[in-house]
């Protein structure tokens, strides 16, 4: 769940939830409760879901391709975490989002500005937002750093990719030996040599 990197960097007080499924929202609500220990609840809409809220993570496609999130729903300093628009077919938060955020972090910014159907969307509407995109290698290595300091709706838009996670894999298996965790098959493996 994205929620435990969340909990991780961030105190978390409430977490709600929204699916069009009341059965998955109320099952997610309730293993976030456990696992986190922190209060989960499911909610009947995606705007009901965000009132208020200071991080707002998107991770489903929409129904129909339309948006599910609005930037008039988000209150002021609110950060967004769009990862479920990742093809220019899929739509998942509204043009009034990208024109509200004053930051955008984009983990491969090419893909993202050129190939996600919310940026794409955005650009046929005519909102310019190239200027505050910036790659998160940009973000790591602090090259906007500025952009970050004045930052008051930032939005980090991923559309995931098999580098990052071979490297997060390599990481997670490293640190698993280190600690002893990890349990070798009992296989032999062939190798030519």
């Amino acid at each position: 769940m994205h929620i435990r990197a969340f909990a991780s960097v961030r105190e978390l007080t409430e977490i709600v939830v929204f699916s069009p499924t009341p059965e998955r929202r109320e099952a997610f609500a309730a293993a976030a409760t456990r696992d986190l220990g922190v209060p989960a609840r499911g909610v009947g809409s995606a705007q009901e879901a965000v009132e208020g809220a200071d991080i707002v993570l998107t991770a489903a496609r929409s129904r129909d391709e339309k948006p599910i999130l609005f930037g008039d729903w988000l209150k002021s300093g609110a950060t967004v975490v769009s990862i479920g628009s990742t093809i220019p077919e899929q739509r998942e938060i509204d043009i009034s989002v990208v024109e509200r955020s004053d930051l955008i972090i984009c983990d491969t910014l090419e893909e993202v500005l050129e190939e996600t159907g919310d940026m794409l969307a955005a650009h046929t509407a005519g909102i310019e937002f190239r200027h505050k995109a910036f790659s998160l290698s940009d973000l790591m290595s602090g090259a906007c750093s500025e952009q970050l300091k004045q930052a008051k709706a930032p939005m980090f838009k991923s559309v995931g990719g098999g580098l990052q996670d071979i490297v997060v894999a390599e990481l997670i298996l490293t640190k698993a030996l280190e600690a002893g965790l990890a349990t070798p098959l009992p296989i032999d493996f062939e190798t030519k040599r």
